[in-house]
């Protein structure tokens, strides 16, 4: 990246406290908008903390204006990129817990085909799989296995389900033979104890 003389960049930080966006910036001084963010990222950083700290402090968006000699409109903008930046770390946070929960769910179902849960899971997929596989003598194909998980209104994809059998399979509770699956023989009797009151 090519270094600017303070004159230059003065100017970049002039036409930012104005409200000038990267690219007005850019085009207005002819630099590369990747180089006039790089300038500004700590200039704007300064300015959303400052702008938060008077925010805290009671005043609203026309007196902080004021106070830090900007335009009201840049202002709005240091404002809601600070709220989008905010959604987009919940969001984050909220696919990470959805994933973990995911997770939790299986270790849920382990513990409990393995005696270490004093409780029966109420809503498991895993354990609603190992269910319908049992009911079926023959095993179960893709397809039906699907139908009939899709009626306990489990909202999941066919390819997340399979991966979730898939997941079954490497632990040996369930195989793949003639294009369906069903519970392995190490794991049926288990199976017949776990269910005998539901059937």
């Amino acid at each position: 990246m090519r270094k600017y003389d303070k004159e230059i960049i003065g100017k970049m930080m002039e036409l930012r406290k104005k409200g000038f966006s990267t690219s007005q910036i850019s085009k207005t001084l002819g630099i590369p908008r990747s180089t006039v963010y790089w300038y500004i990222k700590e200039y704007d950083n300064k300015v959303r903390n400052k702008i938060r700290e008077l925010k805290k402090s009671g005043f609203d968006v026309y007196e902080i204006s004021k106070i830090l000699d900007m335009p009201v409109r840049a202002i709005y903008y240091y404002i809601a990129r600070e709220k989008r930046e905010k959604w987009v770390r919940e969001y984050r946070r909220e696919s990470y817990s959805k994933r973990t929960n995911y997770d939790t769910e299986f270790h849920e179902f382990l513990d409990f085909i393995e005696g270490r849960l004093s409780y029966r899971p109420s809503h498991n997929i895993y354990l609603d799989i190992l269910k319908e596989l049992y009911s079926s003598n023959n095993g179960l194909t893709c397809r039906v296995l699907e139908k009939r998980i899709d009626k306990l209104r489990y909202n999941i994809s066919t390819m997340r389900l399979m991966g979730k059998v898939k997941r079954m399979m490497n632990l040996g509770i369930v195989e793949h033979r003639r294009k369906r699956y069903a519970i392995s023989k190490k794991y049926f009797d288990l199976c017949k104890e776990l269910f005998s009151e539901s059937f």
